[in-house]
């Protein structure tokens, strides 16, 4: 019995279809129009958001960064 049970999850697993990634999402969003929109984006790290909402809690205190190799 267990093994019917296991092979039905896997079997009902595997006709899942998979997600749409966001390229495609993107393409059938601007398929209808002539150009894409090319307006400039502004991107904050972390970092920028927190000093930018609390650098009066944090003023003279230490802060400390963990990140891996990658993100350096």
């Amino acid at each position: 019995m267990k093994h019917i049970a296991s092979l039905s999850f896997l079997i009902f697993m595997s006709c899942q279809s998979p997600p749409i990634s966001i390229h495609q999402t993107q393409s059938l969003m601007y398929q209808n129009r002539e150009t894409p929109p090319n307006e400039i984006q502004s991107v904050q790290t972390g970092l920028d958001v927190l000093l930018d909402s609390l650098s009066e809690e944090l003023k003279g205190k230490s802060i400390a960064l963990v990140t891996n190799h990658t993100g350096i």
